[in-house]
């Protein structure tokens, strides 16, 4: 699953998740590389925040979707900034416990859209929606650290 968020200034453009069901593939790789092309093209995204794995969780196949990403933005001159899992806990306010539970609270606070995604991933037994809730709370960091160097 690889979930995706689009920001254009403070404004959340696009959210959702993308199943990419089956083992792993060079065409699951292609799959996904096809679908960040779209985007990339519909909305002209000059930047893009990565949340990347530790090293030690990093499998082979992750290396070489990340590598092929990577490579896509440095050929469309679009610049590239990884954030590992720590980062996004930055987000959590000061004396909160630093749960995913309360990293969707609060994104569906600051982005009311989400709040009826919120609520659903919580009647969900399995969540399904955690990975969208952190694309868009990585797009959130990511857009305030580029307002806060300009």
């Amino acid at each position: 699953m690889v979930a995706y968020a689009v920001m254009r200034g403070k404004t959340l453009e696009e959210y959702h998740t993308s199943l990419y069901k089956g083992a792993w593939s060079p065409e699951k790789k292609d799959r996904m590389l096809s679908r960040l092309q779209s985007l990339i093209t519909t909305y002209t995204i000059t930047d893009i925040a990565l949340a990347v794995p530790y090293e030690i969780h990093t499998t082979e196949q992750i290396k070489s979707l990340l590598e092929s990403f990577t490579t896509y933005f440095k050929n469309q001159s679009i610049a590239v900034c990884s954030y590992y899992p720590g980062a996004f806990h930055l987000f959590c306010e000061e004396g909160q416990p630093k749960t995913k539970k309360v990293m969707m609270e609060s994104i569906s606070q600051l982005y009311p859209e989400l709040q009826r995604t919120h609520q659903k991933e919580m009647r969900n037994k399995n969540k399904y929606y955690v990975r969208l809730f952190e694309a868009v709370r990585l797009a959130h960091i990511h857009s305030q650290c580029l307002n806060n160097h300009k």
